[in-house]
């Protein structure tokens, strides 16, 4: 229910910012995996992805963001065979690049202008980490996304303040056995 709400909210080109709070293990990181592959194979552009660490960076990359890719022909079909142009943290395709980063890597989230942001967990970054990387949009004024996902955590944190500068829309899935 709340997945196909928000990659239809992902695809609609007048939304900018997606800020989705849902409990762990509720397939949120999955969820942006697809819409990384929606963009990758429907409107490209330059694409980060950022979530708490560099070795998570690595983590996720291996065990899960690069065998979606493969795994998914469409996708897979578009991947350079080149293995200059597709490393552990980053990827090339079609003039655009991919780069995996954690957050903890101040360096990476100061460096290239993305129109894509994809931010994991971000309540378990270090602060100031999410206006930083924020601003690597500007470049794409009017036609940048930033989608964020996190558990919940304390009011008034980094997602409690994005998911209040939003529509704040809740969905209610029941559970199979009640």
């Amino acid at each position: 229910v709340f997945q196909h709400a928000i990659m239809e909210a992902y695809a609609d080109p007048a939304i900018r910012k997606i800020a989705c709070q849902c409990s762990a293990q509720s397939t949120k990181t999955v969820l942006m995996y697809f819409c990384a592959g929606w963009s990758f194979l429907e409107d490209p552009g330059p694409m980060m992805w950022v979530t708490k660490s560099k070795p998570e960076a690595v983590k996720i990359v291996e065990a899960y963001l690069w065998p979606f890719f493969e795994n998914t022909p469409k996708l897979a079909a578009q991947l350079p065979t080149d293995r200059q142009k597709k490393k552990k943290l980053s990827l090339y395709f079609g003039g655009h690049y991919f780069n995996i980063s954690g957050a903890d890597t101040k360096a990476a989230l100061q460096s290239l202008p993305y129109r894509y942001l994809f931010l994991d967990e971000i309540r378990q970054w270090r602060p100031a980490a999410l206006e930083m990387v924020g601003k690597r949009t500007r470049s794409f004024p009017h036609n940048y996304k930033q989608f964020m996902i996190s558990c919940p955590d304390m009011e008034g944190d980094m997602m409690d303040r994005a998911f209040l500068a939003g529509t704040q829309e809740h969905w209610f899935v029941p559970c199979v056995s009640c």
